[in-house]
């Protein structure tokens, strides 16, 4: 009996190649706000998977597994059964999906004695980091500090250590930067980090005036233009607006019914004219014959038909 091996293709051998490349590369999403509270909580980096598993570990003297919080698939871990919250010991979580595994990332605690209280005041151009209240400063006096931990929406963040409040300065105005605190201890991280806390970097006035200064004379000098464009484009065409604009003429109604009915004309009366004659007034006999002369002929043949009719 004989037993030949099968060996695949050289296409589906860089499939396979391709395929297992591709699921390396692929990067495991860490966990998500992870915090200290009553205990160490956090959230999947990726909802859709369920099967991937946390580990936790915490700093003393060097890192160290938290037990019971090894490669399990919860979101929180219950650190008092090794450690006490008074302890100030800096905890952090990794994910794990195979051979994958996540970035890790260090616990912060909302209301904490191991982590800074501060607030945040934004100014023109620079940010003010006000410290509270060093609980360790009264043990360690000058060799507990601050790591203040700085960055700009997409950009990496920059780090410096102080004994106490920090001005920032040369921002970039209205951008958003967010602030993280952390004790130290002989120039060491100590403690849980902050909350980090975001602000807008605002604008100074003079700068908001020559804004409103620099916008608003290109759009005077715009509006002026178009007003004289239009009013130089209406008195050139002002005539073909007119007759665009005017209405048409139409007759009413009531006038085009009048119009069409027949033309019937009122019975005119004919007023006999009568001949207008000279009067006269005296008749001299002995003036008969020098008026009758002098008279023209048409008076002459009126004054013979009277004399007829009487």
């Amino acid at each position: 009996m004989k037993l030949r091996l099968l060996y695949p293709s050289g296409l589906s051998l860089t499939v396979i190649l391709m395929s297992i490349s591709q699921v390396m590369s692929d990067e495991l999403a860490p966990p998500q706000d992870v915090h200290v509270d009553s205990a160490l909580r956090w959230r999947r980096g990726n909802e859709h998977l369920h099967h991937v598993k946390y580990t936790a570990m915490y700093l003393i003297e060097e890192w160290q597994e938290v037990p019971g919080c090894v490669q399990t698939e919860l979101t929180f871990c219950n650190i008092s059964s090794v450690l006490k919250l008074s302890d100030c010991v800096m905890l952090r979580v990794y994910a794990l999906d195979g051979w994958r595994k996540s970035a890790a990332v260090q616990a912060y605690s909302y209301d904490n004695p191991c982590s800074p209280v501060f607030t945040l005041s934004p100014r023109p151009g620079s940010l003010t980091v006000y410290m509270r209240n060093n609980s360790l400063f009264y043990k360690y006096a000058d060799n507990a500090g601050y790591l203040i931990s700085y960055s700009r929406d997409g950009h990496a963040p920059q780090e410096t250590v102080t004994l106490s409040s920090l001005i920032i300065e040369d921002l970039d105005v209205e951008e958003r930067y967010c602030v993280e605190v952390q004790y130290t201890l002989y120039l060491q991280p100590y403690g849980y980090p902050s909350q980090p806390q975001c602000v807008v970097i605002p604008t100074s006035e003079k700068d908001r005036r020559n804004m409103v200064v620099g916008l608003s004379v290109p759009f005077v000098f715009l509006s002026a233009g178009v007003i004289l464009w239009i009013a130089f484009v209406v008195v050139k065409n002002y005539e073909k607006m007119k007759r665009c604009l005017q209405p048409p003429v139409r007759m009413p109604p009531h006038l085009k019914e009048f119009l069409k009915r027949p033309c019937s004309l009122p019975p005119q009366t004919v007023s006999h004219r009568e001949d207008c004659f000279d009067h006269i007034s005296i008749i001299s006999p002995q003036d008969d014959e020098l008026e009758e002369s002098s008279l023209p002929s048409q008076v002459l043949l009126s004054s013979e038909n009277l004399g007829k009719a009487a």
